[in-house]
């Protein structure tokens, strides 16, 4: 009979199962993504630099109130009732949401959230 039979499984410990838990928590590509999330946090709040915001926020309106996409430019001053095409209502949407849930900061929350994951996919 050999001491150690390939059947038998030494069970963990308490304390390495929870050291090993808290390995994977506080492992460094982790840190380094709460890291980058806390300075893209920082970066957010200040607003919004997109200076076409509100005219995004109104397509999405659009579209939400006559669920078709808009034809004809009808906000520039200079092109009004050319023709024309959304192609930037996804991202538009998104932002519609967040400022009808919570307004100014509903907006700065999708924006925090959208920066995170680019990055989050990136790393």
């Amino acid at each position: 009979m050999t001491p150690y039979s390939p059947s038998e499984k030494a069970q963990p410990t308490a304390s390495t199962s929870w050291t090993g838990l808290a390995a994977d928590i506080f492992s460094f590509p982790v840190m380094c993504m709460f890291l980058l999330a806390a300075v893209i946090f920082g970066y957010s709040v200040r607003g919004i630099t997109e200076s076409d915001i509100w005219w995004h926020l109104r397509n999405a309106a659009y579209l939400f109130q006559d669920h078709s996409f808009p034809r004809i430019d009808t906000y520039s001053f200079s092109a009004a009732g050319s023709p024309w095409m959304n192609f930037e209502w996804l991202s538009e949407v998104p932002f519609f949401l967040g400022f009808k849930a919570m307004g100014l900061q509903g907006l700065l929350t999708v924006y925090f959230a959208v920066l995170v994951l680019i990055y989050v996919g990136v790393y």
